[in-house]
């Protein structure tokens, strides 16, 4: 979810993420970007694992996203983190899950 920082001590964005709730009750994460002067340092990681935990405790058992064909870097983070590619697609991209319990 969205924080607001009001103060000027308010540590920097580096990166965004949309999550939400499917039909399925899967739990999707989506949109992940991390500012380019940032990456490489594990904020994407850390997001990720930090999703796979929320989606956990709200008591879903699947999580999901879909990974561009072409980002090599996403679907080795995630494969990475133990998604799986499935058959579905999302548009162009590949959709991917994991198994939580």
């Amino acid at each position: 979810s969205p924080t607001e920082h009001g103060s000027d001590d308010a540590a920097p964005v580096v990166g965004f993420v949309m999550t939400a709730v499917d039909e399925d009750g899967s739990f999707w994460i989506g949109g992940l970007v991390i500012d380019i002067a940032e990456q490489r340092k594990g904020y994407g990681r850390a997001t990720i694992r930090n999703l796979i935990d929320q989606g956990r405790s709200a008591g879903h058992r699947i999580v999901r996203l879909s990974i561009a064909p072409a980002n090599d870097a996403a679907r080795t983070l995630y494969f990475d983190l133990g998604f799986i590619e499935t058959t579905e697609r999302d548009g162009d991209e590949i959709v991917a899950e994991l198994r939580v319990s």
